[in-house]
C-alpha cells in the first residue's frame, strides 16, 4: 500500500534582500506573496451546440511580490520609501532620504520553512525585483506598525530555456 504525501502549508521564515553583494535580512515579516495577473484569450467552439471552448491561451501580464515588515528599521524604512539611508555613528541617529532611489532593482531570497510539515524547508528566490514605493506610511496608530511593500517581480533574460526567468522555488519533500 502506497502512502499519500499530503503538501498542506504554513509559512515561517526570513525575508532577505539582495543588493550587488549586500544582504539584507528583513526582520519579521508576517506576509510574503506573489500574485501574477493573468490575461486569458478564449476561442470559442463555434462547431457544435452547446458551446464550450476550442482552445484557450493564457498571458502572464505581471508578477508583483507584497511584502508586510514589522520592523521599521531604517533599511526597510529606505526600502519601503524609496530611499537611501545613513547614521550617524557618533549620534547613533538614522536619517532615511525619502525617494531618491526610485526604481532600483534588487533579488530577494525567502528561507523558510513549512510549519505544517514539520520545519521543512522551503527556500525562494526572485532573481529580479523592482520595489515601487509604499502606498502608505502609518506613524500614528495605536497597533504595532506595518510596512506594507509592493515590487514587480521581472525576467532575468540570462536564464537558460526551461528555467524560470522570474523564481525559484526549492522545497524538502521528505518529512
Amino acid at each position: 500500500m502506497s502512502t499519500i504525501q499530503e503538501y498542506s502549508f504554513i509559512g515561517k521564515g526570513m525575508v532577505i534582500l539582495i543588493d550587488g553583494a549586500v544582504e539584507h535580512a528583513m526582520g519579521n515579516c508576517s506576509s510574503l506573496s506573489f500574485k501574477l495577473s493573468i490575461d486569458e484569450k478564449k476561442l470559442a467552439n463555434y462547431k457544435t451546440a452547446g458551446g464550450g471552448n476550442q482552445n484557450t491561451v493564457y498571458r502572464i501580464n505581471d508578477i508583483t511580490a507584497e511584502m508586510d515588515l514589522r520592523e521599521l528599521s531604517p533599511e526597510n524604512l529606505a526600502l519601503a520609501t524609496s530611499g537611501g539611508y545613513s547614521v550617524d555613528n557618533a549620534t547613533g541617529v538614522a536619517s532615511i532620504e525619502a525617494l531618491t532611489q526610485v526604481g532600483k532593482e534588487y533579488s530577494l531570497r525567502f528561507e523558510g520553512l513549512n510549519e505544517a510539515q514539520s520545519g521543512a524547508s522551503v527556500t525562494v528566490e526572485v532573481y529580479r525585483l523592482k520595489v515601487s514605493p509604499a502606498d502608505s506610511l502609518d506613524l500614528i496608530g495605536d497597533d504595532f506598525s506595518t510596512l506594507k511593500v509592493k515590487g514587480a517581480i521581472l525576467a532575468d533574460s540570462s536564464k537558460p530555456a526551461g528555467k524560470s526567468q522570474y523564481f525559484k522555488i526549492e522545497m524538502d519533500t521528505k518529512v
